[in-house]
């Protein structure tokens, strides 16, 4: 390994520490929020879509198992908005770093990434404790969550460059992302089956790489059926391709990133 890769590595590592403190420094739970917060939103849907309104899931036909199928399709919704979220402004809050001479500035968003994906790693712990204490076993589909990860690390951090490049020279990308996410969000079958989806909008929600993403996660973590190959694949080149262009788009920035922040 060379002195230069090992350099930024160690200052990735730095970076998503300092992140991680700063998330939580001064609070009384500290990282136990990364567990509070997704159980909080869980409760809550879990009342409104079991309880007031019944989404009709085949496979949850009870509170728990409702729970269960809500909880596997929030987990990677919560670590995408999140990232995207403070992604948008971590070129503007770090300004003063980036004005720094040779300072790797695809460490910012890229720490501000790990630092979500380590709070839905805990989750993630927390949620198969749970499932293992209720069935009493380990299914080897929890394979499936290492390239589940993978795929949504890679796309969420093609993505989290794309807004933070162009938040540097359009300040108006919050604005677009606080109308975009609820919109995301209910294209997304996380509170309502995919078959729910009528005909005519099926292809809406097979263009949403988040549904795929969804079903991977919900294959792993409860069995489900897998997404399938095509699914699979369209969601492989979708996060390859957010990766590509917010590369791109870094690089075509960067030389000029230090006169805007």
């Amino acid at each position: 390994m060379s002195t230069s890769l090992r350099d930024r590595l160690f200052l990735l590592r730095e970076l998503t520490l300092r992140d991680l403190k700063l998330r939580y420094i001064g609070s009384l739970m500290g990282l136990f929020w990364t567990v509070v917060h997704p159980v909080f939103m869980l409760l809550l849907y879990t009342f409104v879509f079991s309880q007031v309104i019944r989404p009709g899931w085949p496979q949850a036909q009870t509170v728990g198992s409702f729970a269960s199928y809500l909880f596997a399709g929030l987990l990677p919704w919560i670590q995408f908005h999140e990232s995207i979220t403070r992604c948008a402004t971590v070129f503007i809050e770090n300004g003063n770093l980036i004005k720094k001479v040779k300072f790797p500035v695809e460490l910012l968003p890229g720490s501000t990434v790990l630092s979500s994906v380590s709070s839905l790693l805990v989750a993630l712990a927390v949620f198969v404790a749970i499932l293992f204490f209720n069935s009493g076993a380990v299914s080897l589909s929890l394979l499936w969550l290492l390239p589940a990860i993978l795929l949504q690390t890679v796309g969420t951090l093609g993505a989290g460059l794309l807004v933070a490049g162009t938040n540097i020279f359009m300040r108006d990308i919050h604005q677009f992302l606080a109308m975009g996410f609820p919109f995301l969000f209910w294209a997304t079958p996380i509170v309502y089956p995919p078959a729910s989806v009528p005909i005519r909008y099926q292809w809406l929600s097979g263009a949403n790489p988040l549904t795929h993403l969804v079903g991977l996660y919900r294959a792993a973590l409860l069995g489900a059926d897998l997404p399938g190959i095509a699914p699979l694949v369209y969601l492989s080149l979708v996060s390859a391709g957010m990766f590509i262009a917010g590369w791109a788009l870094l690089r075509r920035t960067r030389g000029i990133l230090s006169d805007y922040v």
